[in-house]
């Protein structure tokens, strides 16, 4: 992967240390993770094809986060994801493979009502970040 993608994404660097807090509906414990995400253009594939990788690490030596109270510590996640370009001008496809320990047994109807409740606000704000990246990086000759 090569490096200096901060245009697509908006950050310094295209490998970072990511605290996230999934918040859970009731009466499950929010979820913290600390991510290692990095991004990269694929060497060698069709232009603008992309990987983003992110598993969970242990907090390095001197970092301080400031931990939930009554939040799960994720121990077991990875997620690697390939976007490139659509088929159809202004679009982008994505193939996702996701790991996670839910550190837990959920029964079948809870998970069928998490992911009711959960997927469409993700998709949605996912829809979001991509209109708005739109709107920052309109289609087009880039200078």
């Amino acid at each position: 992967m090569r490096g200096k993608l901060g245009a697509l994404h908006g950050a310094q660097g295209d490998d970072a240390l990511v605290h996230w807090i999934a918040h859970m509906p009731y009466p499950l414990p929010n979820r913290e993770y600390l991510l290692r995400r990095r991004l990269g253009e694929l060497q060698g594939a069709p232009p603008r094809h992309y990987l983003k990788m992110e598993q969970v690490v242990e907090p390095p030596a001197g970092l301080r986060l400031e931990r939930q109270k009554r939040a799960t510590w994720v121990t077991e996640y990875a997620q690697s994801q390939l976007l490139w370009p659509g088929e159809a001008e202004g679009t982008t496809s994505v193939r996702t493979s996701y790991l996670e320990d839910p550190m837990m047994s959920l029964p079948g109807w809870l998970v069928t009502y998490l992911i009711d409740k959960t997927l469409p606000k993700g998709v949605k704000s996912m829809i979001k970040a991509a209109v708005e990246y739109e709107e920052r990086h309109p289609p087009g000759p880039q200078t």
